[in-house]
């Protein structure tokens, strides 16, 4: 993990908050409403490590301006679904943890270090407790003296994960951390569905995790028509995808960054694998704790075609899709322009998904018969795809990841992945790096792989 200068954070000068800074501290600021959690989880850790827990705050509060009231709260850190099972006033499990599966790699071109991943159900289930407090851009339920997360059994134990980057926790220490609770008056509810979270700005996880939690939750038949809580502020995007899929059920309450909601009836469901709050991508990490059952992901996938057809136009898109990324994202290929030419020269349409309003990105996916582009969120969308499509993903040889884009067997969509060098020096995690793609490979891979009859 990339650690930052703490005088530089220091000397950082607060922002009026008129002027939509979320923090009160300009180097925070990720963009209107929006903190950048992971400077601010650096801060915090770097924070204890100078000065101890008691003045670390104090620097913390004199900084973080928009919280220079919040008080801190040492709670007990807790498994959500293991607390639930001793206190929730209604539990409805869907899905028994413990069935073992294993899902193989995909067909990989050049270097890569893929292999079959293996891993066990979760528990997925809905529940409700009483008189639970969640905030905005936070993972973490309060509840009496305890701090709930998203962990079961040796989840959390057996990687390294900084639970710092979630807003509401100051520090963490073994099954004991430090919240801090906002001075401003919370919403009062009597009743919710939250779908709050550290990770809702980023349209992979907001995408892949927190709507996906909810549509499964949906299906269950034991959610309630109750309002859902949503993190203010985040894409138009993030919006439409959730709108797609409340099929008019229920009202959508932003919620400020810090700002705290107390719920009489508080509903959750949990991620249908285990989403870290931070991973650090060490020798204790592994691919496989993050894929979930194919024959859960069947029914879901589904339910999300279903309600999405519901809302598009039955004309047709373009066949051939090149999902481009903008150059100044990171794990950048580095001549994708020569790429790019070569894709338009076999027929593919270049598209910047985050350019497009949402239901126009599920259409796009929906109708295309061939999908290739270097590795990014967009491939999230590949839910929609029909069966028979074909997808190449451009990527680095770090491919053990990559295992969790592909499709379950029964919907017969061909996944290949061409990969090249590291390109450049790395900058942060290896799963981020820059890379080059062969033209003559990738052309010699479109000349067989495009020019197959399509099987839709």
């Amino acid at each position: 993990m990339a650690r930052l200068d703490l005088d530089e954070m220091l000397a950082s000068r607060p922002a009026p908050l008129e002027n939509g800074s979320p923090t009160g501290a300009a180097y925070f600021d990720y963009r209107i409403g929006q903190p950048n959690l992971f400077l601010m989880m650096n801060f915090k850790q770097l924070l204890v490590e100078r000065h101890g827990i008691a003045k670390g705050v104090d620097f913390y509060r004199q900084t973080i301006t928009r919280q220079r009231d919040a008080t801190l709260e040492k709670r007990l850190f807790e498994s959500h679904h293991a607390y639930c099972a001793r206190h929730a006033v209604e539990l409805h499990e869907i899905i028994r943890a413990g069935e073992a599966f294993v899902i193989d790699p995909p067909r990989v071109i050049g270097q890569g270090n893929h292999r079959p991943l293996r891993n066990q159900t979760r528990a997925f289930y809905v529940s409700a407790l009483r008189d639970a407090t969640v905030r905005g851009r936070s993972a973490v339920t309060e509840v009496a003296d305890y701090a709930l997360a998203d962990f079961q059994g040796d989840e959390l134990a057996r990687i390294d994960d900084d639970v710092e980057f979630d807003s509401g926790v100051f520090h963490r220490d073994g099954d004991t951390v430090w919240t801090l609770a906002d001075a401003q008056p919370p919403l009062e509810l009597d009743a919710a569905f939250s779908l709050l979270g550290a990770r809702t700005d980023f349209f992979g996880d907001w995408f892949s995790d927190y709507i996906a939690r909810y549509v499964a939750a949906t299906m269950t038949g034991h959610v309630p028509d109750v309002p859902v809580l949503i993190d203010a502020h985040m894409p138009p995007t993030h919006r439409q995808a959730l709108e797609m899929n409340l099929m008019g059920r229920a009202d959508l309450i932003e919620v400020p960054s810090f700002q705290a909601v107390r719920v009489k009836r508080l509903w959750q469901a949990p991620s249908l694998s285990y989403i870290p709050f931070h991973q650090r991508l060490n020798e204790k990490f592994r691919w496989d704790y993050m894929v979930f059952s194919p024959a859960h992901r069947l029914p879901l996938l589904a339910e999300l075609q279903r309600r999405a057809n519901r809302t598009l136009s039955a004309n047709r898109g373009p066949a051939r899709v090149f999902l481009a990324r903008k150059s100044f994202r990171h794990r950048k290929m580095v001549n994708y322009r020569e790429i790019e030419r070569i894709a338009e020269a076999y027929g593919f349409e270049r598209v910047y998904t985050e350019d497009l309003d949402f239901p126009d990105q599920v259409k796009l996916l929906r109708d295309a018969r061939y999908v290739l582009g270097p590795e990014g969120s967009s491939f999230f969308l590949g839910c929609f795809l029909q069966p028979g499509a074909r997808v190449c993903i451009l990527n680095h040889q770090q491919t053990e990841g990559l295992t969790l884009h592909k499709w379950p067997a029964p919907l017969e969509i061909d996944l290949t992945v061409l990969t090249g060098p590291q390109a450049g020096p790395l900058r942060g995690r290896t799963q981020d790096m820059d890379f080059w793609i062969d033209p003559e490979t990738l052309t010699s891979f479109l000349e067989d792989w495009s020019s197959k009859p399509d099987r839709i």
